[in-house]
């Protein structure tokens, strides 16, 4: 997928791809028309419609799921559109039509290796030590040497360093990896038949004008693109957003100097955690970008789980899984032997201040509410509400206890579909130190932060757990309060044991976590309160919006 500067992506007007969508939807266009307009906005908008013409065109986008919507769809394309398709996403190829393979066939090697299973379809070819790049007359010989060598970096990285398994048939064939001439505004990996009708392999193809005017950017794009590759040799059945997400935060290990990643971490999961983790859209602009913002949620598993084998381990799980992109996080970690809820929000918790080793380069995630005096209280704003496995955030100062009033008493009421998970927590030095769960009870529920001023920060982290296709409502009320500690019993006197005696009895539980906190939102202290009570009281009345 092609890499783009995300700085104003979520604030910029409807582009050409949410047009398209929403002719589509109002049943103005077909699924096909639909589908090869999208093809066109990507790489030859001068022949869209003039009714798209004065839309904005979104910059470079990734690609990849349009090519996989085109696989599927391509049916529906008249012929016409079908040679247009095949000429611009395949041009050394007959036809696009080839679906996704079901199973790996036989790969018959030639001797010595020379090509790629497809044969040479570029005008021009450079050879490295596993990729063939294939180039158009156009395309200079030094555009194709830099992207060799960026693949062939990514390949030690993710084969060599991380254990990811060699491609079928990369010991047999070099892989493909074909820069057009043409100005399309991306790049994609996908998979055909090779030469031999049944055996098949990924290829990778981008344009020549992605490699200028953005410094470093390639050598990320090939390392995403060669992690596509790795992902198709596993199997099909992730949903898309953990293949963007995987190859995204996987750029880190090949590329550490380069950090483009971050950037759809802030962009993409920073500046809208609402959106559900498992969001995914080519046309939707939140959603599209999250999925590359999850990345954060590979970081996750490396650092605060089992390492990047356990990233690794996500792919090597769908071996032999016949389903495409409709396999979900929850069922792969369930297999894998951990318990996902407890996982996602300990994920949930972690992010308040990114306690990652490059939390310097990830912005905390955007708040919906930013207490400065207590009493106070709110609900979120219409377009925060998160959807299920999406994450809100309510920082509370630490500054607001006093000497009288030194705990945090907080209350919430939400729909009660939502299913809500909400833990007040203090950080110190970004780690989540102290984490206390609100118990809820039909969408209801109270719990009480003691000491919250001895924190660097503390946040209040809201997770509904519900229908991820659904944004849920809640109303919240915070003060000061002085909480009693509860007596204690006298304890009774330990028992003498003789030698060779034991005692049998459970063994006490030792639980812990660690997390972070948010960057600057809306005040909603003091007067706020109020409100925010009559909607506490309210709330378990209302149903998802």
């Amino acid at each position: 997928m092609l890499f783009a500067l995300l700085s104003s992506a979520l604030a910029a007007p409807p582009t050409v791809d949410h047009l398209i969508d929403a002719d589509l939807q109002a049943g103005r266009i077909t699924e096909g028309e639909a589908l090869y307009l999208h093809v066109l906005a990507h790489f030859s908008p001068a022949e869209l419609p003039t009714a798209y013409l004065g839309a904005d065109f979104g910059g470079p986008s990734c690609l990849s799921g349009l090519i996989m919507d085109m696989k599927v769809g391509y049916h529906l394309l008249t012929p016409d559109q079908q040679a247009f398709v095949t000429h611009t996403l395949t041009p050394w190829a007959a036809d696009f039509a080839d679906p996704f393979p079901d199973a790996q066939g036989p790969v018959s090697p030639p001797a010595p290796l020379t090509d790629t299973c497809f044969g040479q379809v570029g005008e021009k070819r450079y050879l490295s030590e596993h990729f063939s790049i294939e180039y158009d007359a156009a395309v200079p010989d030094v555009t194709a040497e830099k992207f060799a060598n960026a693949l062939e970096e990514g390949y030690d990285a993710m084969v060599n360093e991380l254990g990811w398994k060699r491609l079928s048939g990369d010991n047999n064939y070099y892989i493909l990896a074909y820069i057009s001439e043409q100005s399309g505004d991306g790049a994609y990996t996908t998979v055909d038949y090779c030469q031999d009708g049944r055996s098949w392999m990924p290829y990778i193809v981008t344009y020549q004008n992605v490699f200028s005017g953005m410094g470093t950017w390639y050598e990320d794009m090939a390392v995403h693109e060669f992690n596509h590759a790795q992902q198709f040799n596993y199997g099909f059945a992730h949903e898309f957003w953990w293949w963007e997400a995987t190859a995204t935060y996987i750029q880190e290990s090949a590329q550490p100097s380069n950090n483009w990643w971050s950037q759809y971490i802030n962009e993409g999961y920073s500046s809208q955690p609402w959106v559900s983790m498992r969001a995914s859209s080519q046309s939707d602009a939140a959603q599209f970008w999250h999925m590359y913002g999850m990345a954060v949620f590979g970081f996750y598993l490396d650092e605060h789980v089992d390492g990047h084998d356990l990233v690794r381990e996500t792919w090597e799980e769908i071996v032999g899984n016949r389903g495409q992109y409709d396999t979900t996080m929850e069922e792969i970690l369930t297999d894998l032997g951990y318990d996902f809820e407890a996982l996602f929000i300990d994920f949930s918790i972690q992010n308040g201040q990114m306690n990652y080793r490059e939390h310097k380069l990830m912005e905390t995630p955007n708040l919906s509410g930013n207490v400065t005096s207590l009493p106070a209280g709110g609900e979120p704003p219409s377009k925060e509400r998160p959807k299920g496995l999406g994450q809100n955030y309510i920082n509370v100062n630490p500054s607001t206890a006093t000497a009288e009033l030194p705990d945090l008493l907080f209350k919430f009421g939400g729909d009660p579909e939502g299913d809500f998970r909400v833990h007040l927590v203090g950080y110190n030095a970004r780690v989540p130190e102290v984490i206390v769960p609100v118990e809820i009870v039909d969408g209801v529920g109270e719990g009480v932060l003691t000491g919250f001023g001895e924190f660097d920060d503390v946040l209040v982290v809201i997770t509904p757990m519900g229908d991820v296709r659904s944004t849920y409502n809640y109303g919240w009320a915070a003060e000061g309060a002085l909480i009693e500690p509860p007596e204690e019993d006298e304890p009774e006197d330990e028992p003498i044991i003789d030698e060779g005696e034991t005692i049998e009895g459970d063994r006490p539980l030792n639980i812990g976590a660690d997390c972070g906190c948010a960057a600057g939102a809306r005040d909603v202290s003091g007067g706020a309160a109020g409100l925010a009570l009559v909607v506490f009281g309210l709330l378990t009345l209302r149903r998802r919006s």
